[in-house]
């Protein structure tokens, strides 16, 4: 009785493991993105839904290469380089579920580098 039991536990089990393995299935990245972090990321992450994201950002989604909680604005933060910066605007850019209100990480340091050709430096003078 008690190996009859067991044995129809285990048949159940396998029959919920295999209709589990239906139902959730991941989505198939394209071979030409193996290789690509980017696109792979965006691959596993398509499944999620957007709705349920309130910030619009979702750090998941690219590799943070760059670390910008340090950088606060309180007076004990540290100083960002340019090149920090550029970095994390690339990731929060890369972050983001909709990039239609912000400007691409190129057009953005188009307009830096004008900006520094007229002597628009953005220091504070005293």
């Amino acid at each position: 009785m008690l190996k009859k039991l067991f044995f129809s536990l285990t048949l159940l089990g396998y029959s919920y493991v295999s209709q589990a393995q239906q139902v959730v299935s991941s989505p198939q990245p394209n071979p030409e993105d193996v290789g690509d972090v980017v696109a792979e990321l965006a691959t596993s992450l398509s499944t999620l839904d957007g709705s349920r994201i309130t910030t619009g950002v979702l750090v998941n989604r690219t590799v943070p290469l760059s670390d910008p909680h340090p950088f606060n604005g309180t007076a004990s933060s540290p100083n960002n380089t340019y090149s920090e910066w550029q970095q994390q605007y690339w990731q929060f850019y890369q972050a983001s579920l909709s990039t239609s209100a912000l400007p691409t990480p190129a057009d953005l340091y188009d307009r830096v580098q004008a900006k520094i050709e007229t002597g628009q430096t953005g220091v504070a003078q005293e």
